[in-house]
């Protein structure tokens, strides 16, 4: 009885074997400096300590989408939920009702998808 509680599985996400992050690195910056951090991180999508922590640890920080392809990878995530829907709807009301809608988001992903097959994930930021 005493290993049946030993082993019961108390549900929930599981734990990330991540490594904590447990030491402070304090850094006085000017005010051009932190801006120009601020500037890159929201460049990048990411927190100015994370910034910093791939600066000292790689020495670079690589930018893997611009502007206008965060816009189109926002896109992407519209069309991806009209399509979940449209299956969904589908799957209550019948396929050939919504055959026409879901074939026209397919196509939508597959231009989008195309344009970047070739596209490097590597682009330094600076």
């Amino acid at each position: 009885m005493e290993e049946a509680k030993k082993t019961k599985n108390k549900g929930g996400r599981p734990k990330a074997n991540r490594e904590k992050l447990e030491k402070i690195l304090p850094c006085r910056l000017t005010t051009k400096e932190y801006e120009k951090i601020l500037d890159d991180a929201k460049l990048v999508n990411l927190k100015p300590s994370e910034l910093g922590r791939q600066y000292i640890t790689k020495g670079f920080v690589s930018n893997l989408f611009s502007e206008e392809e965060q816009n189109e990878k926002r896109q992407l995530i519209g069309i991806r939920n009209n399509l979940n829907q449209l299956v969904k709807l589908a799957h209550s009301t019948g396929f050939r009702s919504r055959a026409n809608e879901i074939e026209r988001q397919i196509n939508e992903i597959d231009t989008i998808l195309e344009r970047y097959k070739y596209v490097s994930k590597s682009k330094p930021i600076r």
